[in-house]
């Protein structure tokens, strides 16, 4: 029997929820940003934002931060950088 993870329940009670608001005030106003917490920084819900056009002010904690921070340092040290032949010359 598969168990749900908590928190992966609570991303779908999230979007559930989010779509159900996007129902209710779509046809009255339109949501252009969207601010949270940390408890709203989760991938899939950034993009789900991105996708229905709304602008993220999400507060990212510092584990993603840092996850983003050796991603771009390893993609850097992978690709070089755009600018690595103006530093050079």
């Amino acid at each position: 029997m598969y168990e749900y993870d908590e928190s992966e329940v609570e991303t779908q009670r999230l979007f559930q929820f989010f779509n159900m608001v996007l129902r209710k005030v779509g046809d009255v106003a339109v949501i252009e940003r969207f601010f949270g917490d940390g408890g709203y920084d989760i991938k899939a819900f950034f993009e789900f934002l991105k996708q229905h056009g709304i602008k993220a002010t999400i507060k990212i904690d510092k584990a993603t931060i840092n996850l983003i921070k050796r991603q771009l340092e390893y993609n850097k040290n992978k690709r070089g950088t755009p600018y690595l032949p103006w530093k050079q010359g």
